[in-house]
């Protein structure tokens, strides 16, 4: 297995590109995993914060289903290319709020407790509508102004359907 530590090492894209073989990534200017998914990390936020957002969206969007086994620890550090302590951390702070639980020598789990699995997933859109709408703020865009741009943009967008 390659960690993320010896993918520092790696400059050329022919590097790259054996790298991401050997760890089931794509390489095209980025490394993502194979499903499609893109990971890229902010150098503002800490990466383990990033990887339960990750987690959060992989769980919110169903890709990780309720009661069922998440990928284990070096998956993840191999699939995020981070170290294997980061996602490690980030997984111990999942299961202290109840997201995840763990199984002794079988690995962390999704929980099944669908209230809190939907109380995350509107801390998640309501994390996304406060960027949106401070982003268009920042704008010099005003609060009626966004709900009437987000009615025309959906009513344009949802009219072929």
């Amino acid at each position: 297995m390659v960690y993320s530590c010896q993918l520092k090492r790696l400059k050329s894209s022919a590097k790259l590109q054996w790298f991401a073989e050997k760890s089931n990534l794509v390489y095209d200017s980025v490394l993502r995993p194979k499903d499609g998914g893109l990971v890229e990390f902010k150098d503002n936020i800490p990466i383990y914060l990033q990887i339960k957002q990750y987690l959060y969206r992989q769980i919110i969007t169903g890709k990780l289903k309720p009661g069922k086994k998440i990928p284990s620890v070096r998956e993840l550090a191999v699939e995020l290319t981070v170290n294997v302590n980061t996602v490690q951390r980030a997984l111990q702070q999942m299961n202290f709020e109840g997201i995840l639980y763990t199984k002794r020598g079988e690995g962390n789990f999704v929980t099944e407790d669908t209230t809190l699995l939907e109380k995350t997933k509107r801390e998640l859109i309501n994390a996304e509508l406060d960027k949106f709408v401070h982003s268009m703020n920042s704008l010099g865009v005003s609060d009626e102004q966004i709900l009437k741009s987000l009615s025309e943009y959906l009513k344009e967008e949802h009219s072929d359907d």
